[in-house]
């Protein structure tokens, strides 16, 4: 028997009714039919062709069981059941569609379809049997339904433990998990640890990076906290890589918290790793950065992720983000330049990644050409015999000042071999160099060094001294105690200037940022004490003893006698003596003290407006904008002076007789503060000075019509103070 037809009202055609019938070849079954019983076709191996009508229903357990001719089989959208081993063994089948109709689904239905490799998943997945998930993960394509909703994409994405970033596509869809389209850069310039599968560091010149998938056939993994640490600000390596893109591939997994933390070039990254978690602080401080793409999404991102990146534009986190911490794009201070919706979801919506990178594409940087090697040593011979040994520094003499090694824990120890070698070793470690005698001095790395007639060794650099004294020597030198300048002899002063005589109490100042009543403002008690034979004291804490006098052309002057900085005297009107200029004509002072001989005499607002050419700071009425371009992540952060360097000197921050620290406020206003008091009226602008490392970013503060540069570094900011004293300020803690 090789065809049959069955026709009429048959609804059911009952068990096993053409088990084995291995020669038939065809069969039609009735429009009428609802049901094909257990094991109704059960071996038919000769069929090829079976069309199951609209009309069906069920498909019982092992109805088509071993069916293996056939390689077509169209379930209708009527069949709402089928059982166990319905399809078993059916080989032939090479795709198969499971209607939305099913509303229960037997264990074993496609056990033993070898060749099955497409399946559409048209039903609810809940009813999809556990031994069927999985077999679906050995079938080549697997969909859902063109119409299925999102919540059946995520059910069964999750019961075939597909992962978050590539769920499950509807049939007519391509995966959206995405892969990098483009050539990494060559695995030789790049560090990796072997064992961890870690990326450590890149040391080629690049500065549009692509990140390997392999290196030496070890797959990568996880970028290391070092990686970029040639791209970041912070860090002091003799060449720095100011990286500009970044593009990272899909087989990463892992990013540790701070992974481009200061990259402050960096303006496009790509990453098509599927980000599980943005740890905290991963692109902070990276403040050119103006578009991230994750390719494949992101499921969180922690707090301060980007922090302090001021220019962010763009942000596509796909539509797979659970979390998001509300801090995500601010500092620790609070600020924030980016807000979470503005983060775009829609993946019909992702920027054109092609051309984000064609914009910051850039020739790589120029390799550094290798520095020159020495000159190698040569023998000093007999010229050089006063020099052998090793030296031990004992002391720094600047400005008059012997400053102890010992009592500042400095160790300098230098080392002169007789085959032209020497080594300065400075307490951690040795560095190794060359000298030769020339003029009676022997010079090592371009210094100068002389032995002095105690037997001691001097080697001068940047306007200091450096003593050495000899190996095995037991005591220091004697220093020679600086000249102390005495003031000039006193000579008694002339009957007209007896109204200069007296003691004399201070009321008011405006010098050093400090404008007001000494008195009731800062809590200084100053005063001036002058005598009839010339000589006189200025109380200001420890006394400071000195003389007055009258010059040729009638000035009056206290001081050390005729040198600056001698300070002008003059009497006002209501018995008021002015201590330096108020014509602001640039005396030591930087302004002026008012005394009066009444020690509760107050300078009244009158009497102040009387001087015309007295100065009064300037206080802004109005805000002040703040620059275009400013670094505002500078802006209402506290700096305070941690060291300054005098003559070649550095002090530490204690040193220098209380807090120094600056402010700088959105409105253009800056907080100034010395020695512990804040300086009012101060404005601020941004603009560029140079420095001797070239031309630098700036804070530029007016001073009272004076100029203080506060260049912009890594820490904070460098402040010369006048030509005094080069300050160092770091943002508080």
């Amino acid at each position: 028997m090789a065809y049959v037809e069955l026709f009429g009202s048959i609804t059911t055609i009952g068990d096993e009714a053409f088990r084995n019938c291995v020669n038939l070849s065809e069969l039609t079954l009735p429009n009428s039919l609802t049901s094909l019983s257990a094991g109704a076709l059960k071996g038919c191996t000769g069929i090829t062709e079976l069309t199951l009508p609209e009309s069906l229903t069920s498909l019982s357990a092992g109805a088509l069981e071993g069916c293996t001719g056939i390689t077509e089989l169209i379930l209708p959208e009527s069949l709402t059941s089928i059982g166990d081993g319905a399809l078993k063994d059916c080989t032939g089948v090479t795709e198969l569609t499971l209607p939305a109709s099913l509303t229960s689904i037997g264990s074993g239905l496609l056990e033993g379809c070898a060749n099955l490799n497409k399946l559409v998943v048209g039903c609810d997945p809940a009813i999809l049997p556990s031994d069927m998930l999985d077999l679906l993960a050995n079938i080549d394509e697997v969909y859902l339904s063109a119409d299925a909703s999102d919540e059946q994409v995520r059910a069964l994405s999750e019961l075939m433990g597909r992962p978050w970033y590539d769920p499950l596509p509807r049939e007519g869809e391509e995966s959206s998990f995405k892969a990098m389209p483009y050539e990494p850069l060559p695995g030789d310039d790049f560090w990796y640890d072997e064992e961890y599968s870690r990326l450590d560091a890149y040391q080629g010149y690049e500065l549009n990076l692509i990140l390997p998938r392999e290196i030496d056939g070890v797959e990568l993994s996880m970028i290391g906290g070092g990686m970029m640490n040639r791209a970041s600000y912070g860090d002091n390596y003799d060449v720095e890589l100011p990286v500009v893109s970044l593009v990272i591939p899909e087989n990463y997994t892992e990013i540790p918290a701070y992974a481009f933390q200061n990259c402050d070039a960096l303006e496009t990254v790509i990453c098509y790793a599927p980000i599980e978690k943005l740890e905290e602080g991963t692109f902070s401080g990276c403040t050119s950065l103006t578009n991230v793409i994750f390719v494949n999404g992101v499921r969180e991102i922690d707090r301060y992720a980007f922090g302090n990146s001021l220019y962010l534009e763009t942000v596509y986190i796909g539509d797979q983000t659970q979390r998001i911490d509300e801090n995500a794009f601010k500092d620790p201070d609070g600020y924030e330049y980016f807000t979470a919706d503005r983060c775009i979801t829609d993946p019909a919506l992702m920027p054109d990644v092609d051309a984000l990178l064609e914009a910051v594409k850039c020739d790589p940087m120029p390799e550094p050409t290798p520095e020159p090697m020495p000159e190698p040593a040569q023998p000093v011979g007999e010229a050089g015999a006063p020099f052998l040994g090793e030296w031990y520094g004992v002391r720094m003499e600047m400005e008059g000042m012997a400053l102890s090694f010992s009592e500042m824990d400095m160790v300098m120890n230098l080392t002169f071999r007789e085959d032209g070698t020497a080594e300065l070793y400075d307490g951690e470690e040795s560095v190794a160099s060359t000298w030769s005698v020339v003029d009676g001095a022997a010079i090592v790395d371009g210094l100068s060094c002389i032995l002095l007639d105690d037997g001691t060794l001097c080697v001068e650099e940047d306007g200091a001294k450096l003593i050495f004294v000899r190996d095995g020597a037991t005591t220091e030198p004697a220093v020679t105690e600086p000249e102390v300048n005495e003031p000039a002899p006193a000579e008694p002063v002339p009957d007209e200037l007896s109204a200069y005589v007296g003691s004399w109490h201070a009321c008011y100042l405006m010098t050093g940022g400090m404008t007001g009543d000494p008195r009731s403002e800062f809590g200084l008690d100053i005063a001036l004490e002058l005598n009839a034979d010339g000589t006189g004291s200025l109380i200001f804490g420890e006394p400071e003893q000195g003389v007055w006098y009258q010059d040729e052309n009638g000035y009056v002057y206290f001081g050390e006698g005729g040198e600056a900085p001698d300070m002008p005297l003059s009497l006002l009107e209501d018995g008021f003596l002015c201590y330096g200029s108020m014509d602001g004509d640039g005396n030591a002072l930087g302004g002026y003290i008012l005394f009066s001989q009444d020690p509760g005499a107050v300078w009244a607002a009158e009497i102040e407006a009387e001087p015309a050419a007295t100065e009064v700071p300037f206080v802004p009425t109005e805000p002040v904008a703040v620059p275009e371009g400013s670094d505002l992540e500078r802006l209402e952060r506290k700096y305070v002076c941690v060291s300054a360097e005098v003559s070649g000197y550095t002090m530490d921050a204690s040193m220098l007789g209380g807090e120094y620290s600056l402010t700088f406020h959105a409105d253009g206003t800056v907080d100034f503060v010395m020695v512990g008091t804040s300086v009012p009226g101060l404005t601020w602008t941004q603009g560029t000075v140079m420095t001797d490392a070239g031309e630098a970013e700036a804070f530029i503060v007016d001073y009272y019509g004076n100029t203080l540069e506060a260049v912009c570094t890594e820490q904070g900011f460098d402040l010369n103070y006048f030509d005094s004293m080069l300050m160092h300020f770091e943002a508080e803690n």
